[in-house]
């Protein structure tokens, strides 16, 4: 003879427990959603960082240039047109 056993629900437990697990769920959904927009603000972060190392770089390499240029022209390397055509390219505003 088989048998079978079937949880017999009273009281509500049942519908009780489908809404804790329904609320489980959307605990969790909250959380990740959290997480992406932790995420997603560190990804700019980083980005916003990367992006002014990238200007300071390239600020310091034209001060190195601009440095090398007086260099040469205090020690008189370079003639007046030289000394024009790159001062004209290093800082175009002053033309």
């Amino acid at each position: 003879m088989a048998t079978a056993m079937l949880p017999l629900e009273l009281g509500g437990r049942r519908t009780a427990r489908i809404a804790v697990a329904e609320r489980e769920v959307e605990v969790r959904e909250r959380e990740v959603a959290n997480r992406e927009n932790i995420l997603a603000a560190e990804v700019r972060a980083k980005f916003g960082e990367g992006l002014a190392q990238a200007l300071k770089l390239s600020f310091t390499d034209e001060l190195v240039e601009a440095n090398q240029a007086e260099l040469s022209i205090s020690s008189g390397q370079e003639s007046s047109k030289a000394r024009r055509r790159h001062l004209s390219r290093t800082w175009p505003w002053l033309n």
